[in-house]
């Protein structure tokens, strides 16, 4: 795998057990891949976003993708992400709406030598 000039060896998937609101830090030594499904609830005129933010900072601050609905009844969405080893992750809810996550994986990626 090649991503942003750099060659990848992915390593086993981790079903994650992060929780909304909660700051990690995945790899102190790798990139790592993230596929993270939310559901998105609202009634009448609520709306919902989880926002997948990761960078350096502690907490960390840059929004690096996000779910959102204002629609009413349930939303299934995904956001996928890669971030450098040693960056902070926290995935944030906001609005009236209920936000939750449906299945989360990591997947650590090794840096292939040729």
């Amino acid at each position: 795998m090649t991503w942003n000039g750099h060659r990848f060896l992915p390593g086993a998937p981790v079903n994650g057990s992060r929780a909304l609101g909660t700051q990690y830090t995945p790899s102190a030594s790798n990139w790592v891949a993230y596929f993270i499904t939310v559901q998105l609830v609202n009634a009448s005129t609520q709306s919902a976003t989880v926002a997948f933010t990761a960078d350096s900072a502690n907490p960390p601050t840059i929004v690096r993708t996000s779910a959102s609905s204002n629609v009413v009844g349930t939303t299934i969405q995904q956001m996928v992400w890669f971030t450098a080893p040693g960056d902070n992750v926290k995935l944030v809810a906001s609005g009236t709406g209920t936000a939750t996550i449906v299945q989360q994986f990591e997947i650590p990626l090794h840096s292939a030598t040729e």
